[in-house]
């Protein structure tokens, strides 16, 4: 009987590890919002189509702030 006892608590072990340790999907990653960060909106080009303006929140603060982005540059900062 300790026997039978013994090996159903070794096999629901198992079971339990391999429920823990299932692999990531898609749906399960996306849950979590901070997965995804926060994508930029309110995109517009200046009129020489050298510099891309949008407003974007990559900090999660209380409202989004102006960003611009240059053609040469390549670098993305707060509107100056």
């Amino acid at each position: 009987m300790k026997k039978y006892i013994l090996f159903l608590l070794l096999c629901t072990g198992e079971y339990t590890f391999a429920q823990q340790i299932a692999p990531l999907t898609v749906e399960k990653i996306m849950r979590d919002p901070k997965w995804m960060g926060t994508s930029p909106t309110n995109f517009r080009w200046t009129a020489d189509s050298k510099t891309l303006y949008f407003n974007w929140n990559p900090d999660n603060k209380a409202k989004e702030e102006l960003f611009k982005i240059s053609n040469s540059s390549h670098k993305t900062c707060k509107s100056c």
